[in-house]
């Protein structure tokens, strides 16, 4: 998928389903929610690097509090550790068993529910079988699982899970809009200067529990260098001077690409920006 980085598509709205304010209203139509993380890494603020925080496994974790459970309270397993037949790879297992739980929340049938996760799924990444009796005995083995939650399965209770998190990321959006720091938002995470990673993931956690009235959940960071990270392995190592401040150069000029380059030239230029 070819991903055009203009001054286009850089606004998002949020879009509802149904004629119902109480069905979908996530935020969509920015260009970065259309590339995956391993490109988002990438993405700088005015030439300053960013960090990324998302959710982990957020739309369980609401369905859990749909029905009143606070998920992380009662247990640390993670809600996607099922077993799958023919599948050895327990990262593979894992995002196999995501996919068709999260899909399930949006489906109306099982029948539905089979033909979505095949058309999906990444095969060239999951080079694997799925047979309707495969992903049926997944599906029984998720429902076993997490039985609290199951009778939202194939019940179309995605958009209802939808209009949660939405309401959780206008909390965090709101905030960085109201202080002018820019933030961008990919559904259930979010990227923004490094140097705010403290502060977006004290909101998220903020931002949840205002939201679902639960107190305990997950944040996950993406890869890239955090003044936080270097403070604390400076600390912990004892990191020179000169070390310390190639972590800070780094964090500020990055390795950016040749293409990056060329853009931000010509944003400088087409803004009178020194």
């Amino acid at each position: 998928m070819f991903v055009n980085i203009t001054h286009h598509d850089k606004f998002i709205r949020r879009i509802f389903n149904n004629s119902n304010w109480n069905d979908g209203g996530r935020f969509y139509g920015g260009w970065w929610q259309g590339i995956d993380g391993s490109h988002r890494k990438g993405i700088r603020f005015n030439n300053t690097s960013t960090v990324e925080i998302d959710y982990s496994s957020l739309h369980v974790i609401l369905a859990y509090a749909h029905v009143g459970i606070d998920y992380w309270e009662s247990t640390d397993k993670d809600p996607y550790d099922i077993p799958v037949r023919g599948v050895n790879n327990p990262e593979h297992i894992r995002e196999i068993t995501k996919k068709l739980f999260l899909l399930s929340f949006n489906a109306s049938d099982e029948i539905a529910l089979y033909k979505a996760f095949r058309s999906e799924l990444n095969y060239k990444d999951y080079p694997y079988s799925f047979p309707d009796e495969v992903l049926k005995e997944l599906l029984k083995n998720i429902k076993q699982t997490h039985p609290k939650v199951a009778h939202m399965i194939c019940s179309g209770a995605g958009l209802m899970l939808m209009n949660t998190d939405s309401k959780i990321a206008e909390y965090i959006i709101r905030d960085f809009v109201r202080t002018s720091t820019p933030i961008l938002t990919v559904h259930d995470s979010f990227i923004v200067p490094v140097g705010l990673e403290e502060k977006l993931d004290k909101l998220m956690k903020e931002a949840f529990k205002n939201v679902t009235e639960k107190n305990k959940v997950k944040v996950k960071f993406n890869k890239n260098m955090t003044l936080r990270g270097i403070n604390q392995y400076k600390f912990s190592t004892g990191m020179d001077r000169e070390h310390y401040l190639d972590g800070m150069k780094f964090i500020a000029e990055g390795n950016p690409s040749k293409g990056y380059q060329h853009r931000w030239n010509r944003h400088k230029k087409f803004f009178k920006v020194e």
